[in-house]
């Protein structure tokens, strides 16, 4: 609902038996794309200590180029396990006003609609 192309946005998520195996990459294929990463992480002390020491090897201007996919991206080379867990609808990605305005008009719309985030 946000681009005409979804594919202009899309990067790949994929997830076998609930480890992530792939997140990140730019794709021209929607096949090549299990899900979206929602943004949430939970983090215990283990990967806390992975994720401090691969940032150790960073340069601070490396560290400052980061974002949370590239660097889950990078702990997956460094063969560090990520578990996944799926969601199914009511959920959707907010970055602008506009977003926000198509969702709650889709609501309207659709009392059905997968996404919908309300409790009801």
């Amino acid at each position: 609902m946000r681009f005409i192309d979804p594919l202009s946005d899309a990067e790949t998520f994929k997830s076998k038996n609930g480890i992530l195996v792939e997140i990140g990459a730019k794709t021209d294929l929607l096949d090549s794309i299990q899900g979206q990463y929602m943004g949430l992480l939970k983090i215990t002390p283990i990967g806390w200590k992975k994720i401090t020491s691969f940032l150790r090897a960073l340069s601070d201007a490396e560290i400052d180029k980061l974002d949370m996919t590239s660097m889950l991206s990078i702990l997956l080379k460094g063969n560090v396990t990520i578990n996944t867990i799926a969601v199914q609808g009511g959920w959707c990605e907010v970055d602008t006003a506009n977003d926000l305005h198509k969702y709650e008009a889709e609501i309207a719309n659709n009392n059905n609609w997968s996404h919908d985030w309300r409790d009801n």
